[in-house]
């Protein structure tokens, strides 16, 4: 069986696709390293278990600085391992996965979970934007495999890079049985009349907290949990302050990966509404999606094409024409009053988990690594 080594600028505890991918992987019995490296989860401390090394790094103020650093580090401990394949799980990664592999003689997979390029906060960034495309377009030729999260992000990548070719491997979650949902209610003592609604993902600008916290002011029976973690957590937390919610706006913090989805299961309705401000964002079909599918969570989301494919050919959800707190109340108010349409959601939510987990999506691509 293959040796393979897995480099990431994140948490494997914390993030679903390098978790699953990991898990996946040792299950066939192949020989895995992942190093990543963990720079946002506070009182953090390094973790050496097993085949499995996040180490703690602090960003700082300049993030040229940040970057050579966790190259160097990541680098070092890449070329240690003499594996068949390395795996960048990020364009972070993949400066040091491309150096390591060329040492070692490997194959390189890299995975462009993100349309990097085109990220939201590169828009007021040109200088980043512009090292990032030379870095991306002199690498990505010289890789064995590119993956992505979506056609759409497959079909952009084709077009800027008409050498490569891409494999298709979504953010789907692992197969879940026996979800015992956590009782908000009880948890936080909140009133019975009252309705739960969720984000889980990173915390950053441009996804979708403004409205979210609007729809609070307007409607007072709703309470919001957010799990997660991220640059703009303590923003939001002032924000909500400001705006006089803070006491019905939860921040529930990171949830490990095998606690997770009893934490979705528990609320009303998942929320993934994202800014449409770049390509990156309009290409948007995040893993938490497919996580409130998973626990039988219907779904709001605004009108972006990959998100709304899902909910259109699965019926798991609802598509909002505007991105604006009154159709998030609008829709909330509607589920509530209608059990049959409410629960004919849930109960599809429940089938198209069936397809739509990383079991059957992993065997689809297994070959590459076998």
């Amino acid at each position: 069986m293959k040796k393979i080594a897995i480099g990431f600028l994140g948490n494997i505890f914390y993030d679903t696709r390098t978790f699953n991918l990991h898990k996946s992987l040792k299950e066939k019995r192949h020989d895995v390293y992942f190093i990543g490296f963990d720079w946002l989860t506070v009182e953090f401390r390094t973790i050496n278990k097993d085949s499995i090394s996040v180490k703690k790094i602090n960003k700082g103020r300049l993030s040229f600085l940040f970057y050579i650093k966790f190259f160097v580090s990541q680098l070092k401990s890449l070329i240690k391992i003499k594996a068949d394949i390395y795996f960048a799980a990020d364009f972070f990664s993949l400066p040091a996965v491309f150096f390591a592999a060329k040492i070692r003689q490997g194959k390189i997979f890299y995975d462009s979970r993100e349309i990097y390029t085109e990220l939201p906060f590169h828009e007021n960034k040109p200088s980043a934007k512009k090292i990032i495309k030379i870095i991306e377009k002199y690498l990505i030729k010289r890789v064995n495999c590119v993956f992505t999260t979506g056609d759409l992000d497959s079909k952009y990548l084709s077009e800027i890079y008409p050498f490569i070719s891409t494999v298709l491997l979504r953010n789907l979650p692992l197969k879940q049985s026996g979800i015992a949902p956590v009782d908000y209610f009880l948890k936080y003592n909140l009133p019975e009349d009252s309705i739960v609604i969720l984000y889980q993902g990173i915390v950053v600008k441009g996804r979708g907290f403004e409205t979210y916290f609007k729809a609070l002011k307007k409607m007072p029976d709703l309470y919001l949990i957010i799990i997660g973690g991220g640059e703009h957590l303590e923003f939001y937390k002032t924000l909500a302050n400001e705006m006089k919610i803070s006491g019905r706006v939860i921040f529930e913090g990171k949830i490990s990966q095998d606690k997770i989805m009893n934490y979705t299961a528990g609320a009303f309705a998942g929320l993934s509404l994202i800014n449409n401000i770049c390509i990156n964002n309009y290409y948007a079909l995040p893993n938490k999606l497919f996580e409130y599918v998973m626990s039988g969570l219907p779904i709001i989301v605004n009108d972006l094409p990959q998100m709304k494919k899902v909910i259109e050919e699965y019926k798991v959800g609802e598509v909002l024409n505007e991105l604006n707190e009154d159709e998030i109340i609008s829709t909330i108010k509607k589920w509530r009053e209608n059990k049959s349409l409410y629960n004919s959601l849930k109960e599809n939510c429940l089938m198209a988990s069936q397809t739509l987990n990383w079991e059957t999506e992993f065997q689809n691509v297994y070959h590459l690594f076998s």
